[in-house]
């Protein structure tokens, strides 16, 4: 699979969710040699067909790489670059695969999880973004979108004809390229997501709670805060709404971080406006604290820096708002 750059509006339609890809054709030297210069591991399955099985799969890779049907629109979960051949070679057997599906699955984040984990604001961007339905347990077919487990299935699994006759679907299998363990890149803990949001919270509330005693709304804070939820607000929404991308609807994370919180980061910069923000600030006191609350019982897994994030915004909103009421007594 390989996407056209160089088409019309690409970065705009990649975002979008019009990620359409197209089958390329090239020559298996091409591949290794790409493969060792980018330190990556070729593992080979010769698979246990037979030659009219062989033909008919042959027949519709040439099919399938015509101009007319070679562009797919990929979708990175349940229909991308291994999952297409797991369904390809299911169609052309004179049999029925059938998968020895005795391996515990987990759910798509922590699938995702496994691929991203050595970088930790990845990590929390896609868990952002990504919403409930990553917290689906994934079934034992949904989890081969990730290449390793497609080839652990394929190594266990079996072909049964329409007799009842079985026999494995890999004949054998080898290791043609071998990555060199990659160098462990140690992490600073203090630009790690948890660092940051700690002591964003902390700071928000030392700040406002010195501004409550002074009687201070400290208005810098609040923009701050507003266009920094509010962009990364701008952006769930997209994916949320907007986008087709799988798995980002519905998204919980927008009763923290939307785009409504840019109108108040403006409204922070406008003092005959100054009273529309402390009523938002009662409003989204009363909004956060419903989420912490109940955010241990929603559907959605959330990063420990996001719940910091939360914290921050609900000290904020609530020292504003106490200093709200008590400035109307």
């Amino acid at each position: 699979g390989t996407f056209d750059f160089n088409s019309d509006n690409f970065v705009y339609r990649f975002v979008k969710g019009y990620t359409d890809y197209i089958l390329s054709i090239s020559n298996f030297e091409y591949l290794t040699i790409e493969c060792y210069i980018r330190n990556m591991s070729i593992n080979e399955q010769v698979l246990n067909l037979s030659s009219v099985e062989k033909q008919r799969i042959f027949d519709f890779l040439l099919t399938n790489a015509e101009p007319k049907n070679r562009v797919y629109r990929y979708n990175f979960l349940y229909d991308n670059c291994s999952t297409r051949p797991r369904i390809v070679i299911e169609s052309n057997l004179s049999g029925k695969v059938i998968y020895k599906d005795t391996i515990p699955t987990n759910t798509i984040r922590q699938l995702i999880h496994e691929c991203t984990d050595g970088n930790v604001w990845l990590t929390f961007g896609i868990d952002l973004v990504l919403a409930r339905p990553l917290d689906e347990r994934a079934t034992y077919l949904e989890q081969m979108f990730l290449p390793k487990y497609m080839e652990d299935a394929y190594n266990r699994a079996v072909i049964v004809d329409s007799a009842g006759v079985e026999r494995k679907l890999v004949a054998s299998s080898s290791e043609i390229i071998t990555a060199q363990p990659l160098a462990v890149v140690s992490q600073s803990v203090i630009t790690s997501p948890n660092f940051v949001s700690i002591t964003t919270m902390i700071l928000v509330f030392v700040l406002s709670f010195l501004g409550f005693r002074k009687k201070k709304f400290l208005r810098g804070i609040d923009f701050a805060l507003f266009l920094i939820y509010g962009l990364a607000g701008s952006l769930i929404f997209f994916m949320a709404f907007i986008s087709s991308h799988p798995a980002t609807f519905p998204n919980y994370a927008l009763f923290v971080m939307h785009p409504v919180q840019l109108i108040f980061a403006i409204c922070c910069l406008i003092p005959t406006l100054k009273n529309k923000l402390q009523l938002y600030h009662v409003l989204n006191t009363v909004v956060l604290s419903l989420f912490l609350v109940l955010v241990w019982f929603l559907p959605q897994q959330f990063e420990t820096a996001f719940l910091f994030f939360t914290f921050a915004l609900f000290f904020r909103s609530f020292f504003q708002t106490i200093s709200y009421i008590a400035l109307k007594k």
